[in-house]
């Protein structure tokens, strides 16, 4: 499976971390060695930020240059173990679930624009490019493709021709045409919302975000 990009998720996620917050707040430190202190401390510290950082709604501005579900999916296979004939099925599964992600970071996105978070225009500019680049090339030049380059030599052939064919075919079908709706997104609808100003000081409650 991938994972769930929703704005439901986010809000079950900072739950969780919430309750587990006052969970490490209640239980007694008395007793804890040096090392257990320390990893308690960061494990308070962890929460805590990761509490604040839904507050102040970081979430809704999912994607950057650097950061976002367009790079993440482009570099999985780099994540994954590609010794059996399992293996290459788990990475086919995860591929065809790439619209409902797109999806989800698209609905996520769009709750920044309305609320004014967003990256500089300048920088999501360039997330348009990159997105566009990897659905405008062919399913067998893709970074998508790049577990078929080299197979396990003890995989039959017979396993090899079907999962390069799955995997051609879940990439035109699935991948790409998702890559490209992300893409026309950011270039049309989301980058041109972008802020003007770069520094994080112009997004609402920009000091307390910079601060954070």
């Amino acid at each position: 499976r991938l994972s769930d990009y929703s704005a439901e998720e986010q809000s079950r996620e900072a739950t969780h971390a919430a309750d587990q917050l006052n969970r490490l707040r209640t239980m007694s430190a008395h007793g804890l060695n040096n090392q257990e202190t320390i990893s308690r401390e960061m494990m308070l510290r962890q929460l805590a930020a990761s509490v604040k950082s839904y507050r102040l709604k970081e979430w809704e501005m999912p994607v950057s240059q650097m950061n976002g579900v367009h790079l993440d999916l482009a570099s999985m296979y780099s994540q994954m173990p590609f010794h059996t004939v399992q293996d290459y099925r788990n990475y086919i599964a995860r591929l065809r679930q790439a619209p409902r992600v797109f999806a989800q970071e698209t609905a996520v996105m769009r709750l920044g624009m309305r609320d004014h978070l967003m990256e500089p225009r300048y920088l999501l500019e360039k997330v348009a490019v990159q997105a566009n680049d990897i659905a405008a090339s062919t399913p067998g030049k893709s970074p998508f493709a790049m577990p078929l380059a080299q197979f396990p030599t003890e995989m039959r052939a017979a396993d090899q021709a079907q999962i390069r064919a799955e995997l051609l075919s879940v990439i035109r079908q699935d991948v790409l045409p998702a890559y490209a709706r992300f893409a026309a997104f950011v270039r049309d609808t989301y980058a041109p919302a972008g802020r003007t100003e770069p520094g994080i000081w112009a997004l609402p409650n920009g000091k307390e975000l910079y601060r954070n």
